[in-house]
């Protein structure tokens, strides 16, 4: 029976929370456009000698300001859905096994299929938001149909 390579069982619930709290705190952000102001950066010190600035020439990243909400919180939602996903069932088989790898073959398919349709119909800035939610959907599909068919299966038992 070959075992897929899955973490301990021990981060599936803090992958859960941190999963689950930063989604939800990342729909808030993208919503209200909330950016708490202790996350803002600033860059932009093109007069020190010494400086990233100056260093890279003046044009690179380091001559930005911003806020550091948005990579937090993506962060937050990749690690934790990393850690809930792939990390062992209290009793792990190849039944679970199995569902775990058609889950990521169906999150997979649905992602391009919506990729799909979004290039087709979106367009300009608005598509770059969709490139944004692409970083998470193939996860937050996979989670989703993955704990429907592991509830599925455990009310039927």
């Amino acid at each position: 029976m070959y075992q897929l390579p899955l973490l301990s069982n021990q981060y599936k619930r803090p992958g859960m929370i941190l999963f689950l709290l930063s989604l939800g705190l990342g729909i808030i952000a993208f919503i209200k456009n909330w950016e708490p102001s202790f996350l803002q950066y600033d860059f932009s010190n093109k007069n020190s000698e010494g400086s990233l600035s100056e260093v890279f020439g003046g044009s690179f990243l380091f001559t930005s300001q911003g806020n550091f909400t948005d990579e937090i919180l993506i962060l937050g939602i990749i690690i934790g859905g990393c850690l809930w996903g792939f990390s062992k069932e209290k009793e792990e088989d190849e039944f679970l096994n199995h569902i775990r790898l058609s889950s990521l073959i169906w999150a997979f398919l649905i992602n391009y299929l919506l990729i799909m349709l979004c290039t087709i119909f979106i367009y300009d800035f608005w598509y770059l938001n969709v490139m944004l939610f692409n970083l998470i959907t193939p996860l937050v599909i996979f989670l989703i149909r993955y704990n429907y068919l592991l509830i599925k299966i455990r009310n039927v038992e």
